[in-house]
């Protein structure tokens, strides 16, 4: 779902098909009440939509498949980054967490997800990631938030291979942080970059990151922050 219109009561609120919708409610969850799970409650008439299969759909019954939208919010959750949409051209979006909640997804996923898991961990690097005080603290609370998608590679987490390549790339300066990162598989770029790329572009090629070498220094990019562990920071 593409658009978002604030909340009531608590709830978010968004509008699907031209009806306002309250999104999120949970009548019992998948796991202790058969049929149930997320729902959509419409605030002002209309129909409400509710899990009638094991696998991850739309309202009108098509599946879904990977396509990363940052800005549209979850036709079931209201969250807003979605990473599922309807294969048959519907407005309809899903998170990944109301994706895995579906027990044909959430098989696929948990072998996908050991998969992934196995080939993060053959392949890490400390690498680096310079910003500024205020950039660093957010870091440090909430993970590595992706850049824009006008970034050479796209919406992603850039590092460099030394601390000092980070004085030339870095946008924010004067914090240093030190960084344990899963690279995976890596797909390896021209200098020039590629800004299509994306998680789930990405992951449907079956890589887990990316390296750019560039004349001042590679840099390599992931895009899922649970990649990228801060083991040092310190003043520059």
């Amino acid at each position: 779902m593409a658009f978002f219109i604030g909340g009531m009561g608590g709830m978010p609120v968004a509008m699907l098909g031209g009806v306002p919708m309250m999104v999120g409610l949970d009548i019992g969850g998948m796991d202790d009440m058969p049929g149930g799970g997320p729902i959509m409650v419409p605030l002002y008439g209309g129909h409400a939509w509710r899990r009638t299969s094991d696998r991850a759909e739309c309202k009108a019954g098509h599946p879904v498949k990977a396509d990363f939208r940052p800005r549209h919010c979850c036709d079931l959750c209201g969250r807003i980054g979605t990473e599922y949409r309807c294969t048959s051209g519907c407005d309809f979006d899903m998170c990944a967490s109301c994706y895995n909640q579906f027990p044909e997804s959430a098989q696929g996923s948990a072998s996908s997800r050991q998969d992934r898991d196995t080939r993060l961990n053959g392949n890490v690097k400390t690498l680096y990631h310079q910003t500024d005080e205020d950039g660093s603290r957010g870091v440090l609370k909430t993970g590595f938030q992706r850049g824009k998608p006008t970034c050479i590679a796209g919406s992603g987490i850039y590092f460099a291979e030394s601390a000092e390549d980070t004085d030339h790339k870095a946008h924010n300066k004067g914090i240093m942080l030190t960084v344990r990162v899963r690279l995976g598989r890596v797909k390896r770029i021209h200098p020039d970059g590629d800004r299509s790329i994306t998680f789930s572009s990405l992951q449907s090629e079956g890589y887990d990151s990316v390296e750019i070498p560039r004349a001042g220094g590679t840099e390599y990019v992931v895009y899922n922050r649970d990649q990228a562990e801060v083991i040092d920071r310190k003043p520059m």
